[in-house]
């Protein structure tokens, strides 16, 4: 059997910071590489291909020195500097780590005036890493799609290309306050789960939906009906439409999946849908404020009657 080589004894070569891949781990990376004086050349997830020549430091989580790290951008950064780190996290970029390590540091030593140097290769860095994590969220929340299974739980699946559900789900529990639903995220496989009293995210790995409601069909009919008529046809133009509604995001969209000719249906003798609030609330990146975005294991309360959803 050939000798194995563990690269996290390597005698020489710099070091690198390894997290589990939570918020928290790499926050710890973060301030243990203030208490030890030491300037890692990379923070990386578990993911990461390890390289020979340089010298690998597992971080225990520790959410203590995730939250002294945290009082520590709010007091020195500004909360909008805490808001693009959390954000920036949620991009799917294998380098997020690096990028938040060295915006964090940087910003420690300029304070508030960080905001004003927006041509700094770091704070440009940042930029680009959370400003597509808030773009996609807000179009995912645009294009979404939920129906109405049996049970009474609403159902929305999307494929995004960062984890965005974090943001999307407190838009949709201040407006869907009274009824359960879940965000399906089918490309990462984990799920936001609202059973109308607290949501939170877990794995989506061997989800399975009960059928549609009885009357589901004749709204998706209703709404394509609904969308065909309204189109002015003599102003029909498919280029700037997949200009404002990319076809990647069609997959999932009822009046795009649905055919042309489906057969009309009689209107619902049911059309009351849960009310929707006209208030926008933005998710919190605070970490005080994301209680209840945790792993649960707890039973998921949903109306009786009906098949109900197993996660």
């Amino acid at each position: 059997m050939a000798e194995t080589f563990h690269v996290t004894n390597a005698p020489f070569g710099e070091v690198v910071y390894q997290y589990d891949d939570s918020f928290e781990g790499l926050l710890t990376a973060v301030f243990d590489s203030y208490r030890g004086k030491q300037t890692p050349i990379g923070i990386v997830g578990q993911q990461h291909q390890k390289r020979l020549d340089a010298q690998y430091v597992n971080i225990e989580t520790d959410n203590a020195k995730a939250e002294r790290v945290i009082n520590g951008i709010n007091r020195v950064m500004g909360g909008n500097a805490y808001e693009k780190v959390w954000t920036g996290f949620l991009s799917c970029n294998p380098d997020k780590g690096n990028i938040i390590y060295k915006y964090i540091r940087f910003g420690m030593k300029k304070g508030y005036r960080i905001h004003q140097l927006l041509t700094h290769r770091w704070v440009m860095d940042m930029d680009k890493l959370a400003k597509p994590v808030g773009r996609e969220s807000s179009l995912m929340i645009e294009f979404i799609r939920f129906s109405c299974m049996e049970g009474g739980v609403y159902y929305g699946k999307i494929e995004p290309e960062n984890h965005v559900i974090s943001l999307m789900m407190p838009f949709f529990v201040d407006r869907f306050n009274s009824q359960p639903f879940i965000i399906h995220d089918s490309r990462h496989q984990i799920a936001g789960v609202y059973d109308t009293r607290e949501w939170f995210i877990r794995s989506a790995e061997g989800l399975t939906m009960p059928d549609y409601s009885e009357d589901e069909m004749q709204y998706r009919a209703l709404w394509k009906r609904f969308y065909n008529t309204i189109a002015i046809k003599e102003r029909i133009n498919p280029g700037l439409r997949r200009q404002h509604m990319p076809k990647k995001y069609w997959r999932h969209i009822t009046e795009m999946t649905m055919t042309d000719n489906a057969p009309p249906t009689a209107l619902p003798s049911d059309i009351s849908r849960a009310q929707i609030g006209d208030r926008f609330v933005r998710a919190s990146p605070y970490l005080q404020d994301r209680s209840s975005v945790q792993i649960s294991e707890e039973a998921l309360y949903l109306p009786t009657g009906g098949q109900t959803p197993t996660i």
